[in-house]
């Protein structure tokens, strides 16, 4: 079996089990919370998201890519450096958006919680840099080409928030702060473990200062413009649920989210692969073996929205009862909201498979200024539409430009690769 294949099975099973784990805790929280509980929980899931990419820097990205790049290389030092320099980078903008968040929690807790509670924005404050540190070590494990163990890690970190959150998902605060203490824990665990094999970041060897700033300044040229393209994708999901409860109220928000958190139940079969091709792709160029990763690109961008079609139309049909199953009876009144979201997964899974092929050709930060042009599009729609019909088709609009923009994106970049 072929490297690309194996890593991609292994990715595939880890994904699906955290899927499968994924559902039965927004089961239990949906059904602990109520609809108004859960509209809270999910619009702290999604600002916290974008807290956390915005302290990774870039990181999920630069760190793969470039390590990938050097380990095909040869370049051991250069790859050292490249994990340092990525894991400085992290602690130096976590550091001041924490201080910034834990120093105005009146005006941000609104924003991240949707609600004035200032102790469970600390909790939720928490749970972002949690994620951070989470993030920041699995691009290590796929920059380095450890595919199962950064697939054991996902699993663990998603098997432990299940466990967390049957025995105390109806204490939202308290919920966000284990979850923040046990996925800190297996981070820390399988560093230790890493270690222990003789198998961690290897840092004890010496390491030229000059090459540690030189690996800093790449890193952070080529990371840092994509921190606002992360900030941006996640203010995508983020902001129809803050801007829904702030301009109607946080039953809305809550319906609205049903149609997001099917859409991210499903998603991770389709960006699982972005996460094998990036580092591939990357090692790829190396290897002069470009022309077979874009063909194989070439193959998925079919193949990819005709799943997404099939799975969308399976869950549309059947609306009622996915909402049943995977939440309470008392959100059925999203069921047609949610149907018009579900469209727009075909046009994800389109730019869940081109982003990273994207990022790993050109250093110019094309899926930063992609997602900033859809994000301002849905601002727009959302700012006329006055429905919660309104406003999902806005989302499926902006999401059909955000397809569109990558597609053409791509073509752009092949070519001029091939130049």
């Amino acid at each position: 079996m072929s490297s690309l294949r194996k890593d991609t099975l292994t990715t595939l099973v880890s994904q699906v089990l955290v899927m499968l784990l994924a559902l039965l805790v927004n089961k239990w929280l949906s059904v602990n919370l109520g609809v108004e509980g859960y509209g809270e929980y999910s619009i702290i899931k999604k600002s916290t998201q974008v807290l956390s990419f915005v302290m990774l820097g870039g990181m999920g990205i630069a760190l793969p890519r470039f390590y990938a790049i050097y380990r095909a290389r040869g370049s051991a030092d250069k790859g050292r450096a490249t994990v340092l320099a990525s894991a400085a980078l992290v602690a130096m903008i976590s550091l001041p958006v924490l201080v910034v968040g834990l120093l105005l929690p009146i005006k941000l807790a609104p924003l991240v919680t949707g609600t004035d509670n200032t102790s469970l924005y600390q909790s939720a404050l928490l749970y972002a840099f949690s994620i951070t540190i989470a993030s920041w070590w699995y691009a290590y494990y796929r920059g380095a080409g450890a595919f199962m163990r950064f697939a054991i890690a996902q699993v663990l970190v998603q098997g432990l928030t299940a466990l967390i959150a049957w025995w105390y998902g109806s204490d939202l605060s308290l919920m966000l702060k284990l979850w923040s203490y046990g996925t800190l824990l297996v981070v820390a665990a399988t560093f230790g473990v890493d270690a222990l094999r003789k198998e961690s970041l290897h840092v004890t060897g010496h390491i030229f200062k000059t090459q540690l700033k030189t690996q800093f300044k790449t890193l952070a040229k080529y990371g840092l413009p994509r921190l606002l393209g992360d900030f941006f994708l996640f203010s995508f999901a983020a902001f129809p649920l803050v801007y829904l409860n702030q301009h109607l109220d946080i039953r809305a928000s809550s319906y609205f989210s049903v149609g997001l958190t099917l859409l991210g139940m499903i998603t991770p079969a389709f960006s699982m692969l972005g996460m094998v091709l990036l580092p591939w792709v990357s090692s790829a160029l190396v290897g002069d073996r470009f022309q077979h990763a874009e063909k194989l690109v070439g193959r998925l961008i079919w193949v990819f929205p005709t799943l997404a079609a099939v799975a969308a139309l399976i869950v549309i049909w059947g609306m009622d009862v996915f909402i049943r199953l995977f939440f309470d009876p008392a959100f059925l009144p999203a069921a047609s909201v949610s149907r018009i979201l579900l469209i727009s997964l075909v046009f994800e899974s389109i730019y869940l498979l081109l982003r990273n092929p994207i990022d790993a050709v050109s250093t110019r930060p094309y899926n930063t200024m992609n997602m900033l042009l859809s994000l301002l599009v849905l601002v727009g729609l959302f700012a006329v539409g006055t429905t919660l019909t309104d406003y999902a088709y806005a989302f499926l609009a902006a999401t059909v430009l955000k397809a569109t923009l990558s597609v053409i994106t791509w073509q752009r970049c092949r070519k001029n690769w091939k130049l």
